[in-house]
């Protein structure tokens, strides 16, 4: 532009007279068009540098590979340049990626007080998606130090607002994250019921990934629980959705390496290695996801040698373990350890075997990985029979430490949970404050609504009073289900206390007043009368059983509810060969529960497997209570053939399930999936 101006001068240095004139006016307006530019450019400069570079910086931390050091560098800048952008929203949006960037390289203080400060500002504003984004980096934050509660707590406030703020996707993912804690800590129950509920917000939006970690989670919960068939059938479940994505062949090699050790624990060792072999079909394994490949190529090695393979060798272990060793995976070591000491148990070589487990001990020890640890303590006892003692007392020590442990974690979710609901009752009472406010106006429209609801009302009165008509079947048919429960367990009673007064009376009076009779005949016919007197006390005692085992019956479903019902389902699904569960929260109080609670609860679980048995040709049928919220929950669950609620008209028995559960004040959904199943959902606010 310079070189122009230039050359333009001295062109007109040397032109004509007229020539000169002409070319002032271009070069008058030539300065006017470069000083606007310039201006205007600077304006432009003013405008976006900062947010350009905030930008920038954030990009080039994205693509480093350089060092922590280095990227905390590139990170600091991006954080100064934030402190120039004018617009706040806009600000605090990149000081939250700015967040999140200092807690991947694991500063902490710079994590926090970031954080802190995005927290302050989106309280003051009512920003909600930015709060429960600051939620989230500290979940993950407490996560990473292996403080579970507190990250539980970040990743449930961070649900809440993703659910306020309408963003379902986020809202299940926090859910997701929960039940990773509840698994990590043993709280298995818990962990299925918060998978479910994320399923629930998955599957509308079509999420096949996040759907197929769900299930990939259910199904390593169920192999942790022994129940092979249930894990195996979630893991088919995510393959299918991991079939409709692109490009997510590691997540598929990852799922196949955990149906290989399902197959494995199954002792089918031919299935594990295919599944296993298959997992090893991902090209880049070797460059990006090392520590995957050690773990496939130690499965592989493991399967063979218990197997008894005899081409297995030491060095397939020793590949696995120097792969481990470079990245630094001390947990992975101590597997590999493990595995090779096994290896030479196996062929004789106790002494290498015994000093293989000690330093995976020692390993496992200094991380203190306590379910590590334990394997090898198990290891050496089998191995070295002299110390076996040392090694099972400080198993013993150590098992009795970690369930110390897990106890006190459980009391403090079950704290959260409590504390938790407490804030939303003391919330719900300031929201009934603020409805005293607009109740008047509310009042207004309910007067004007049901003023013109009159004339609707009219021309359908005659389809009321038919629905009305129904309503009066259905109650008189719960009524005689009532009746005809409370006949039985009264009939018991009634049978009981005859045998007892009556019967069982007249024949104790009857056989002692023959005992005391003089005894004539022979020697011979007196054995057989004093026989027939054992005779008849004999008879006499199983009719005192008789009643007693009658009134226990008639008594022992208020009293022992659980295993009462679980001994009838169980029966009747055994006839059906139908596998039953039946898990219960520990927490609930069934002593507590009323006895027409306890009754409704019965006649839906009983209609359902009724459903079950008649339409659904399903092999398992599970039942679990928990005590998520003050009440009561349940899930009923099976794998038959579901149905879809618009073909499907509203049948006798689901009506009836209605309203059991609504003449005792709770709520009952129901999610049928055709070809997959259908599970029950129901709530009963109150227990008393």
């Amino acid at each position: 532009m310079l070189e122009a101006f230039n050359y333009l001068v001295v062109y007109i240095k040397f032109s004509s007279i007229d020539v000169k004139l002409i070319y002032c006016q271009y070069l008058v307006l030539f300065v006017i068009v470069i000083s606007n530019y310039a201006c205007t450019s600077e304006i432009f400069e003013k405008h976006d540098y900062n947010k350009d570079q905030v930008s920038l910086w954030l990009k080039r931390n994205k693509i480093s590979t350089g060092s922590r050091a280095e990227k905390k560098i590139i990170i600091d800048s991006a954080y100064h340049y934030t402190k120039a952008v004018s617009n706040d929203s806009l600000k605090y949006d990149y000081l939250s990626k700015v967040a999140s960037a200092y807690l991947k390289i694991k500063d902490s203080g710079s994590f926090r007080i970031i954080n802190a400060k995005i927290i302050e500002y989106a309280l003051k504003e009512g920003e909600t998606e930015l709060l429960a984004e600051s939620h989230w980096n500290y979940a993950i934050f407490h996560l990473r130090n292996q403080r579970f509660d507190s990250s539980y707590i970040h990743y449930k406030k961070a649900h809440e607002l993703y659910e306020i703020a309408g963003h379902s996707y986020y809202s299940g993912k926090m859910l997701y994250h929960m039940a990773i804690i509840q698994s990590r800590i043993k709280n298995y129950t818990l962990s299925e019921v918060l998978l479910i509920a994320s399923i629930n917000y998955f599957e509308p939006l079509g999420k096949y990934k996040q759907l197929a970690l769900c299930y990939n989670l259910l199904g390593i919960i169920q192999s942790k629980l022994k129940e092979p068939d249930n894990a195996l059938s979630y893991y088919k479940t995510a393959m299918r959705y991991i079939d409709r994505l692109d490009n997510e062949e590691l997540l598929k090699s990852q799922l196949n390496n955990n149906i290989g050790v399902l197959f494995r624990e199954k002792t089918e060792y031919t299935t594990a290695l295919a599944h296993f072999n298959q997992a090893l079909q991902v090209p880049e394994l070797s460059d990006t996801y090392s520590a995957h490949l050690a773990r496939i190529i130690d499965n592989i090695a493991y399967t063979k040698l218990l197997m008894g393979d005899p081409k297995v060798k030491a060095d397939d272990f020793n590949e696995s373990l120097q792969i481990r060793k470079s990245n630094q995976d001390h947990i992975g070591i101590v597997t590999s350890t493990l595995h090779l000491a096994e290896f030479y148990a196996i062929k004789e070589d106790t002494a290498q075997a015994i000093f293989l487990a000690e330093i995976a001990l020692q390993i496992s020890r200094r991380i203190k990985s306590h379910s590590e640890t334990l394997k090898c303590l198990t290891l050496l006892s089998e191995l070295d029979i002299a110390s076996s003692n040392h090694y099972l007392k400080a198993h013993k020590t150590l098992s009795d430490k970690i369930y110390l442990a897990q106890s006190k974690v459980h009391n403090k979710f079950a704290r959260i949970q409590y504390e938790t609901q407490e804030y939303r009752e003391q919330a719900r009472s300031l929201q009934n404050k603020n409805y005293h406010i607009i109740a008047f106006a509310v009042l207004i429209i309910v007067v004007l609504t049901k003023i013109i609801l009159y004339s609707y009302q009219s021309s359908t009165l005659k389809i009321l009073k038919l629905k009305n008509i129904q309503k009066n079947i259905e109650e008189k048919i719960l009524k005689l289900e009532n009746d005809n429960f409370s006949g039985q367990q009264k009939e018991r009673l009634r049978i009981s206390n005859i045998i007892h007064t009556e019967v069982m009376g007249s024949l104790s009076v009857l056989r002692l007043k023959w005992f005391r009779l003089h005894l004539n005949g022979s020697n011979e016919q007196i054995r057989e009368q004093l026989s027939d007197i054992d005779l008849l006390h004999k008879v006499e005692k199983t009719l005192r059983d008789l009643s007693k085992g009658l009134y226990s019956n008639a008594n022992s479903f208020e009293t022992d509810f659980v295993n009462d019902i679980t001994g009838k389902f169980k029966s009747r699904c055994d006839d059906a060969k139908i596998a039953f569960q039946l898990h219960t929260d520990q927490y609930i109080q069934w002593e507590t529960i009323t006895l027409p609670i306890k009754i409704k609860l019965y006649y839906i679980i009983s209609e359902s497997l009724n459903n079950c048995i008649k339409y659904a040709n399903a092999r398992h049928f599970k039942v679990v209570f928990y005590g998520f919220e003050p009440g009561l929950h349940f899930v009923i669950r099976d794998d038959g053939s579901g149905f879809i609620k618009s073909e499907t008209k509203a049948s006798l028995g689901l009506k009836l399930m209605q309203r059991n559960i609504e003449e005792i004040h709770g709520k009952i959904v129901f999610y049928p999936q055709p070809g997959i199943g259908t599970r029950i959902h129901g709530r009963i606010p109150t227990l008393t």
